[in-house]
């Protein structure tokens, strides 16, 4: 029961000024004219729609809510892009939030995957820069966050990596169960998290 209640506590505690927590989750591409979209339950609640522009570049958007809500805009170009075995990407964009204040920033990272039959492990390091103004948080809001800041009422800039490694089981040729994990490194003293890895689960659709 500790296990299961353990788990189950990141539905209801988020970052409040990090990027999205959600990313991509194959090095594969798409392909020209093919859509997939993305469903987050853990650790936050999130949808993105995603769309091949070519046969090796994809293009998304994505909400995310955490304490407050996370709005960005991104891009993937696959260099190494294979319908078995490995794939190798780039992905980069852009975000803001809203609601607990105001944050903005970008993201940046390669995203290494290995499709074998239905089964595709992936991992992906992603960079990224945050710009924060503050609201007001509560006391209660400040303990839920994923992330602790040595000050909640000033500006602040910070940097940090993010790691995201998961296996996509794909059930179907278009419906995947993903289950996922993520790390932090932060980069600034300022900044800091609670939590080592942090448990995650999405459902991809492709249409």
């Amino acid at each position: 029961m500790k296990l299961i209640i353990s788990l189950l506590i990141p539905i209801f505690m988020s970052g409040c000024a990090v990027a999205p927590l959600l990313t991509q989750k194959s090095g594969r591409s798409l392909g020209k004219n093919n859509w997939v979209t993305e469903l987050s339950v853990l650790p936050s609640l999130g949808a993105s729609l995603n769309y091949g522009v070519t046969e090796d570049l994809d293009i998304g958007v994505l909400i995310e809510s955490q304490l407050g809500t996370v709005y960005s805009l991104y891009g993937k170009y696959s260099f190494v892009n294979n319908e078995k075995k490995w794939s190798v990407a780039l992905g980069g964009g852009a975000f803001m939030g809203v609601g607990f204040g105001e944050s903005s920033g970008f993201f940046l990272g390669p995203i290494v995957s290995y499709k074998a039959d239905s089964v595709e492990p992936y991992l992906n390091l992603r960079y990224n820069y945050v710009s924060w103004k503050p609201g007001i948080l509560t006391s209660d809001e400040q303990s839920d966050s994923l992330i602790k800041l040595s000050d909640w009422l000033s500006d602040i800039n910070f940097s940090y990596v993010q790691a995201d490694f998961g296996i996509n089981f794909w059930v179907s040729e278009k419906f995947a169960i993903t289950p996922n994990g993520k790390a932090w490194i932060f980069f600034d003293d300022e900044v800091s998290t609670t939590s080592g890895i942090i448990p995650g689960i999405s459902f991809l659709i492709k249409f």
